[in-house]
């Protein structure tokens, strides 16, 4: 099976080569023998403060993506008080060793939503036909790819986007999802928000905090979390979310709060790592 790990940090400066460093670091600590690819999304800020998603990966060991990202055309040294990473290391279940074949998974070039993935989702062909059926087209031979294209087609449908959050559309997605995975969801659309969500395969959040922050600024779905705890194994069917502008109404017996709480500490990094499984 496969790693992924996500890396948010807020209110924490960090340089990109920092925070890209982190995520290498968190993917290798996660990377098995039989793991044939490897690949991250990242945040990049233009000028005006507008955030695009930047995508790199590859066949081979995490230490191939590192060789790869030395040449992308970045300043390295640029400084995010706040950013969203993810990272993935693959071990294929679905289609041969191949960059197409590699996550992050997108739902386009602009990069509406980018996925990585740790499990199999069964039903893939099925949505694969219908997701066809509508227009999409598919890059990779991956069971993956259906997840980002998925959650494109809802947001598209929904005739008011502007009440969408990406909490709702990965809830809306993990009822067509069949099969044992965890995800960690990121996007363009919603550019300082992070998902993950798991049904069977295990999913760990961690905080770091120079405060006394504690987990129950992570708001996750269907479950109060215990103060005091730095670690939290997600149960089964659970969603976690991170952000800094978070709005979220939750069900009346379960309100956590929300990590921009401005009246609780907020955790100056948070870390999502799921752990590969081999076959």
């Amino acid at each position: 099976m496969c790693g992924i790990f996500a890396y948010v940090n807020h209110q924490t400066p960090k340089t990109l080569d920092e925070i890209l460093k982190t995520l290498l670091n968190g993917l290798g600590r996660l990377e098995l023998r039989g793991c044939d690819s490897a690949g991250v999304a990242f945040d990049l800020y233009d000028d005006d403060g507008d955030c695009a998603i930047a995508t790199a990966k590859c066949p081979g060991k995490v230490e191939e993506l590192k060789s790869q990202l030395k040449n992308i055309e970045v300043d390295f040294e640029d400084e995010y008080s706040q950013h969203i990473g993810i990272a993935h290391t693959r071990w294929a279940t679905h289609g041969p060793v191949s960059t197409v074949n590699s996550h992050p998974h997108t739902s386009g070039a602009n990069n509406e939503f980018v996925v990585i993935h740790n499990g199999v989702i069964s039903n893939c062909e099925t949505l694969r036909k219908y997701l066809v059926s509508k227009g999409y087209t598919f890059e990779s031979d991956t069971d993956t790819e259906c997840i980002p294209l998925l959650l494109h087609y809802i947001w598209k449908q929904s005739e008011e986007k502007e009440e969408q959050t990406l909490v709702n559309l990965v809830e809306k997605v993990m009822t067509q999802l069949e099969g044992t995975f965890a995800i960690v969801v990121k996007s363009a659309v919603f550019p300082n928000q992070l998902v993950a969500a798991r049904r069977g395969s295990p999913l760990l959040l961690g905080v770091k905090s120079s405060s006394s922050a504690t987990l129950d600024h992570i708001p996750v779905y269907n479950q109060q979390m215990k103060s005091g705890n730095r670690g939290h194994l997600l149960k089964t069917g659970q969603l976690a979310a991170g952000s800094r502008s978070y709005k979220k109404q939750w069900k009346e017996e379960c309100p956590p709060t929300t990590i921009s709480n401005e009246n609780a500490p907020f955790p100056d990094l948070l870390v999502i790592p799921s752990i590969p499984t081999p076959p």
